[in-house]
């Protein structure tokens, strides 16, 4: 996938696009109802097309980061608030800052990311994922 860095800082620094990637995730989550009318999440290994991804201008040199634009939670396509300043989960409300690091709900661990360089002023995405840091459960 290529995209110019001049566009993404242009559309405000943070973008979600659906990118042609197969992407195979090992740890896919989504939520399936139980015959009491409740949830519950399972997970399995998916090939993911189109990925959807949110890409973040780092502001500086390096790369953007890109992220996937799915909850690592429930699977839900994660939102990113501008008044905020946060990526927001619509369906359980988790948050995650700027850089995907968790802040605070349910999910486990902080954003999982794509990994990229920038080549010739081209933002280069490989469909490999890169799970995010799993944080620590408080314990009672």
């Amino acid at each position: 996938m290529v995209a110019p860095q001049p566009w993404i800082r242009d559309a405000g620094g943070i973008v979600r696009i659906a990118a042609p990637l197969h992407t195979r995730d090992e740890r896919y989550n989504y939520s399936v109802p139980t015959s009491e009318g409740r949830f519950t999440v399972e997970t399995s290994d998916e090939v993911l097309f189109p990925t959807m991804v949110w890409i973040v201008d780092t502001s500086g040199d390096s790369a953007p980061a890109v992220f996937l634009a799915r909850s690592p939670h429930w699977g839900c396509l994660i939102d990113w608030s501008k008044e905020r300043q946060r990526f927001l989960d619509p369906c359980d409300g988790s948050r995650w800052d700027r850089t995907g690091h968790f802040e605070e709900g349910p999910a486990p661990r902080d954003m999982d990311r794509l990994p990229v360089e920038v080549r010739d002023g081209m933002l280069w995405v490989t469909n490999e994922i890169i799970y995010g840091q799993s944080r620590a459960f408080d314990n009672p």
